[in-house]
Order: C-alpha cells, then sequence, then structure tokens
C-alpha cells in the first residue's frame, strides 16, 4: 500500500477483500480453491438472523447497499450471534453467491455503477470456518495462518476496510482535472476577450486550486497507507492515536475531492451539467461516494479530538 496505489472502483469489486484474507485457511480454499479470481462484496452491518446448529449457524435475513453483488461471487455478511452478556456479538459470515438472491433497491443519482442493492439470504447453513467474530478482527487476531509469513494478513481490519473507500473518490478527482485540462485550455471564455481558457487569470486559478485540493486529499491517503503498511510489517496494531489518525484522514479526504470537483464544474461552466457530459456523471458520483458512513468527516474528527485530548470517553466507535 505504501506510496501509490491502484484506485479501486469499490470495496465490493475488489479480487481480495480484507475479510477474505483474515479468514481461515479452510475459508480461503473455499473461495479461491476453484476460482483464483473469486470476487467478494462485504456488508458489516448486522442485518440478519443467525440459529446456531452443530457445525455452525442458519442464517437469514437482508444486506442494504451490497455494492457490487452483481459481480461478487461471495458475500462476508455482518450477523449477530447469541453471546453471553457484556460480549459482542457481532461477526462475518461468508456466503456463496447462489444462497442469495438480489433485491433491486439502489436507485440513486450518483453511484449508480457500485450497483448497491439488497442481498436477501433466506435459511443459509454457514459452517463455523466461515465465521469470524468481529471483535477479534478489530484487534488484529485474525483465523488466517499467515500472519507470521504476510505483511497482508497482519493489516489492521477497519482502517483498510474504511481506506479502500476513498479510492473511488481520489479517482473521481484524478479524472475530473484530466478532463479539464483536456478540453478546457482552448474553450473560448463566454462574454470576456479570452479566446481561449488557458489564458484566463480565473480559469488559471480554478485548476490550481482543484489540483491542489486533489494533492492534499492524496497526501492523506498516503499517510494513512504508509501508518498500516509500517504498523503490519512489524506484525502489530497500530496504537489508538494512529488509528484514529487514519479514521480522520480517511474523512477529511472526502471534503477536498467534493470541494475541487465543485470547482471545476464552475470552472468548465454551466455545460458540465449537462446529462451527456461526464463531468456532471463524476460530479453526482463524488457526492455520493463522500457521505458513506464510514468517511463521515465530522465522526473521524471527533474520535482523533477525543484520543488526543484524552477524553474521559475516548472511543465512541470502532477504529
Amino acid at each position: 500500500m505504501e506510496g501509490s496505489v491502484e484506485l479501486p472502483v469499490a470495496v465490493a469489486t475488489e479480487s481480495v477483500h480484507p475479510s477474505i484474507g483474515t479468514a481461515p485457511q479452510r475459508a480461503q480454499d473455499d473461495v479461491f480453491g476453484t476460482n483464483p479470481d473469486a470476487k467478494c462484496c462485504g456488508i458489516f452491518t448486522p442485518g440478519s438472523k443467525a440459529e446456531r446448529v452443530d457445525g455452525g449457524y442458519i442464517v437469514s435475513g437482508q444486506w442494504p447497499y451490497s455494492s457490487g453483488s452483481f459481480a461478487a461471487d461471495w458475500g462476508t455478511l455482518g450477523i449477530a450471534l447469541e453471546v453471553a452478556e457484556g460480549e459482542d456479538p457481532r461477526a462475518l459470515a461468508l456466503i456463496p453467491k447462489d444462497a442469495w438472491t438480489i433485491k433491486p433497491t439502489w436507485f440513486v443519482s450518483g453511484m449508480k455503477g457500485s450497483g448497491s442493492d439488497t442481498i436477501v439470504v433466506e435459511d443459509h447453513f454457514v459452517p463455523d470456518h466461515r465465521i469470524q467474530r468481529f471483535a477479534a478482527m478489530r484487534e488484529a487476531e485474525f483465523a488466517t495462518p499467515h500472519q507470521s509469513t504476510e505483511r497482508n494478513s497482519n493489516m489492521a481490519f477497519i482502517p483498510v476496510a474504511a481506506l479502500i473507500l476513498v479510492g473511488a473518490q481520489l479517482g473521481l478527482a484524478r479524472h475530473a482535472l484530466e478532463l479539464t485540462l483536456e478540453k478546457l485550455p482552448n474553450k473560448m471564455v463566454a462574454y470576456t476577450k479570452y479566446k481561449a481558457a488557458k489564458n484566463s487569470p480565473t480559469h488559471q486559478l480554478g485548476v490550481a486550486a482543484a489540483a491542489t485540493k486533489f494533492n492534499l486529499a492524496e497526501l492523506l491517503m498516503q499517510q494513512a497507507t504508509a501508518d498500516i503498511d509500517r504498523a503490519a510489517a512489524r506484525g502489530e496494531l497500530p496504537d489508538l492515536i494512529t488509528r484514529g489518525r487514519i479514521r480522520n484522514n480517511i474523512g477529511v479526504i472526502a471534503e477536498p475531492v467534493k470541494d475541487g470537483i465543485d470547482i471545476l464544474m464552475t470552472t468548465n461552466g454551466a455545460g458540465s451539467f449537462a446529462d451527456a457530459n461526464v463531468l456532471n456523471r463524476i460530479w453526482r458520483d463524488a457526492e455520493i461516494a463522500g457521505r458513506h458512513a464510514y468517511v463521515t468527516p465530522e465522526v473521524g474528527k471527533e474520535v482523533y479530538g477525543r484520543l488526543l485530548i484524552g477524553a474521559d470517553d475516548a472511543l465512541t466507535m470502532d477504529i
């Protein structure tokens, strides 16, 4: 992850979902044994009934916002287990696509290509080796046998699961700037003497301001990836302050991305909002992507601030 990274379109279309790489070897073999290119989506919020039976659980339920489920071979779906009082009941169940149906519910103005519809499962048996407790994963106590030999098997689960969401945002920012630099320079500026926008100070300043915001967003991403990589290389979980900073960075990234794209929409002119203009789609996609629950800027700032100043109740969420 350190340094430059390939930018994913969405969490769910990644071939190696973070919860798969942390699963027991038997579960990894289930996923990749016959299909090395298997894809997995993931919804961590418990939305199901999980009934304990011999050797596993019978799972039923609905999981909305299942991005990429249309292309996924497997899903890691949140369930709530019956546990002793005071224990964290959350877990992730690995379920194959032939055990679910998809209910079309993703009718939105942006990120339409993510296909974040609702997965529906009815009475599917999930063996124990395909279930991981969320509390253990949060502390990097993974079931994979490869933690001693693979750096990726030591990466902090929640920071990674949140960080990969910003790839779509950074990719949108890059493409918006690419289109602007391709089409804007020789465009006439209406109602002015400028025959080419490249000679207009207004447009020069707008492009520079947007590019700077995108650069700042990528720097925040690179700091977060470096924090995750360095701890994983040591076989350690990042400390709370570092995890709080990662969560803060992930949320803050959405702000300069959206602001920069807004600037480019204005800089390129009102035609940017035409249905046929790619910038219109980028703008709508960025507005939706920047509002994912895991990248809410204010939540990350609150957590980071609490940790920095030592609030009595320092954590209000998992990090």
